[in-house]
């Protein structure tokens, strides 16, 4: 604790009392100090120089040393409280970052705290106390002003003293400087005496207000030079600003908008609008557009495309808004030409599709007349070349008719007018119908036709059945075309479900030519091939793909291709059908005649086993397979051994070492395993191949592709009656069987035809084919 007064009762000499007083002072500058001296002088009280130090003589009053006592200690505790709080508040400054100044007028000195130093990067102690220290520092362009405002507070003329300026700091750099203070001393007539304040670096205001000031007036000059009318307006709908766009519009400079409220610068009417128009936006409190027919100042009566929007203040509450309009005269005058020239592109789309349909009938009518008859010719007495040249004719209007059909069907599609019709149609009859088609292509150049759909993909399907056999008979007709060697195949695969959709894949993949990478992308434009030469050898129109891709699109799928020179190509596409309601009254799978029967495939192929295990797994079969005779004997004796004998083994005639015929009979010849009912598989299919079949024990015999059809039928037969005395199987069967001659002679037939040569070559077919026909 701190000692507040030292008494001492001494009788030292002067210089005695002057040393101690000075060692005491050393201890503690503020201790108050009495001394009393030995000399019966009464009620002498002298001080020297020192403050606080105190001589007195013995014999001295008691109530005057209880006075002076009081009083020194009074002092001493009110010094010491003012000590308190003035580190208090240097320690308070501190904590701020603020520094203290004050400045004695009469005295010049400048007494400054360490933070006022420390922000002009200089020690406490380096700092000169004489207010010219500050008149050095202060920026020379800065400190008229400064020196001027401070000299209105001390002529009384300002309540209080501030400035801003610039000051140099130590290494060089300026600071901004927020200087306030107040006179603090004055003397009885007024004149002051101190003044004090506080010092504030405000230089990241100052570069934060600078940047402030430049994106406001990048903001105004964009605002000013964007040609759309914009105003915004407070809550009372007062206009606080626009840019000169929106003042030319009324008729004023942009300045005399300021204050004013729409029913100063329109009309009434217009003004209600207006109004009504902001009150909406701010009750939603979203943005809002709409277009608004004004009238400018010359006279013009133009459409405004007006958006509102409200503006916000720095706690989510709504100030005003903000409206930005721009003429879109010309966007009208485009829109009305837009629609004129779209009914012009209906009404030639139109033409185009009448003269296209009008065309390709008028074409049509000769083309079936020169293929009719040359159908007609080739049945008569011809010689071989005559032969030929027919042949040439046929082939020239099949590809001529391809080109018209091709060009009647992208003239449809870019019009619009070609529309997916929805029809029930079961998946698998559709397909195989198509495949019979294709495997004739197919065997026509010796090439093999593989078809292959999974055994979960729906058949009970509602869409376009046409459309998709055009796609496919497309595709596949290309790779038939573009293959000499090796095999065509197509897969068919269920990509995704619901209870009311399918998502169907489709792969065609060939072992033809091939197609070079940097065609692949021009693959499906129209008029493309890859041969672009008059003397290419595949002929076509390069539509195909195109209308393909475009079917394909419109069913909600997409198409690809992927291809290698010399290795083939795989064209695969997605189409998007729509699921029949299935009641089950309908349902053909799983067969309750062919659940659980064991069926073995025998076949080099594998990708044949592969197409008849998804369907007779489907049925409910039990199905297993084996690539070549050996192992069909080896599999067939050693299910017999386990007590679980095939029911039937389809046997395929094309096999090497041992082929289906040869097979079949040393299954028939051994004891063990000459119970199993055999079909033979076959791409030949001849009448007479019946008796050699029937001849080794054969039961059935089906033709390759096989139709899952025919398939059901083929197994159904032969685990009940005989298969091979029907008429099942034979590919070779002509149209004039499945009639009787009775049924021919008791039908007739009108034909209606206004074209010669069509009668003609009609009544020629249907005489030829053994019915009679009338003409009208």
């Amino acid at each position: 604790e701190r000692t507040p007064l030292c008494i001492f009762s001494i009788s030292p000499k002067d210089d005695n009392i002057a040393f101690l007083s000075k060692q005491i002072r050393m201890i503690d500058p503020d201790v108050g100090i009495i001394i009393i001296l030995p000399t019966k002088t009464q009620n002498i009280l002298k001080q020297p120089s020192s403050k606080d130090i105190y001589i007195i003589e013995r014999g001295f009053d008691k109530n005057m040393f209880k006075m002076l006592v009081l009083s020194i200690i009074t002092g001493w505790d009110r010094k010491q409280e003012y000590k308190d709080k003035v580190q208090r508040l240097e320690l308070a400054m501190e904590g701020a970052d603020i520094g203290l100044w004050d400045w004695n007028i009469q005295t010049n000195k400048f007494i400054i705290n360490r933070q006022w130093a420390q922000m002009i990067g200089y020690y406490y102690e380096d700092v000169k106390p004489d207010i010219s220290f500050w008149e050095d520092k202060v920026h020379p362009e800065d400190l008229p002003l400064a020196k001027k405002q401070l000299d209105a507070h001390l002529a009384w003329e300002t309540p209080f003293y501030e400035s801003e300026y610039r000051m140099k700091t130590k290494s060089g750099d300026w600071k901004w400087i927020l200087a306030r203070g107040q006179v603090v001393e004055w003397d009885a007539d007024g004149q002051v005496l101190r003044i004090a304040g506080t010092h504030m670096d405000i230089s990241d205001r100052k570069r934060f207000e600078r940047e402030l000031k430049r994106q406001r007036a990048l903001l105004y000059s964009l605002i000013d030079s964007i040609p759309d009318l914009i105003y915004y307006k407070d809550l009372e709908g007062v206009y606080l600003g626009c840019n000169p766009a929106f003042g030319k519009f009324v008729g004023c400079h942009r300045r005399d908008v300021v204050g004013k409220t729409d029913y100063d610068l329109f009309s009434k009417n217009v003004a209600d609008f207006f109004r009504e128009q902001d009150r909406l936006m701010l009750i939603s409190g979203q943005a809002r557009s709409n277009v608004e027919w004004v009238d400018y100042p010359d006279g013009r009566h133009v459409p405004l495309d007006m958006l509102r929007t409200p503006y916000y203040g720095p706690y989510g509450e709504i100030l005003g808004l903000v409206g930005i309009g721009r003429d879109i005269t010309n966007q009208k005058q485009l829109e009305e030409e837009l629609k004129k020239a779209k009914v012009a592109a209906e009404d030639a789309s139109k033409a185009k599709s009448s003269f296209l349909a009008s065309m390709s009938h008028e074409i049509r009518t000769p083309m079936s007349g020169i293929i009719g008859m040359t159908d007609l010719l080739k049945d008569t007495k011809l010689t071989k070349e005559q032969v030929e040249y027919l042949d040439i004719i046929r082939k020239s209007s099949d590809s001529l008719l391809a080109i018209i059909n091709d060009i009647l069907d992208i003239s449809k599609i870019e019009a619009g007018k070609v529309e997916l019709e929805s029809i029930d149609f079961d998946l698998r009859d559709t397909l195989e119908d198509m495949n019979d088609l294709m495997a004739i292509k197919a065997a026509e150049k010796s090439i093999e036709y593989i078809y292959l759909i999974d055994h979960d993909v729906p058949s009970r399907l509602k869409g376009d059945p046409g459309r998709l056999r055009q796609i496919l008979i497309n595709l596949i007709g290309n790779s038939i075309k573009f293959t000499s060697e090796g095999e065509v195949t197509l897969h068919v695969s269920c990509k995704g479900e619901t209870e009311l959709q399918a998502i169907l894949g489709f792969s065609v993949k060939d072992t033809g030519i091939g197609i070079p990478a940097k065609h692949i992308k021009k693959l499906f434009d129209k008029f493309t091939q890859v041969d672009m030469s008059t003397t290419r050898k595949y002929g076509g129109t390069g539509l195909g793909l195109a209308i393909s891709k475009q079917l394909c699109e419109m069913m909600g799928g997409q198409m690809t291709a992927q291809s290698e020179v010399g290795k083939g190509s795989i064209f695969r596409f997605t189409v998007v059908m729509e699921k029949q309601i299935d009641d089950g009254s309908s349902r053909l799978l799983p067969l309750d005649e062919l659940m659980n029967k064991r069926i073995l495939v025998v076949d080099d192929n594998a990708t044949n086993r592969m197409v008849l295990k998804e369907q007779l797994i489907l049925w409910g079969c039990r199905f297993d397979e084996a690539p070549d005779g050996n192992n069909a004997i080896f599999k067939l004796k050693s299910a017999v051994l386990e007590g679980e004998p095939f029911d039937i083994a389809i046997l395929d005639m094309e096999m090497p070492n041992m082929n289906g015929m040869e097979l079949g009979k040393k299954i028939k010849d051994d004891e063990v395993i000459k119970d199993t009912r055999l079909i033979m598989m076959t791409s030949i299919g001849n009448r007479s191949d019946v008796d050699k079949f029937k001849s080794i024990g054969f039961s059935a015999y089906l033709v390759k592709p096989v139709k899952y059809s025919r398939l059901r039928e083929c197994l159904l037969e032969v685990m009940g009656k005989k298969y091979m005395d029907s008429d099942h199987g034979d590919m070779n069967k002509k149209a004039d069987s499945v009639i009787s001659d009775k049924r021919k002679k008791d039908m007739r037939i009108l034909l209606v035809e206004d074209n010669e040569i069509i009668q003609m070559v009609t009544l020629g077919l249907i005489n030829k084919m053994g019915y009679e026909a009338d003409l009208a």
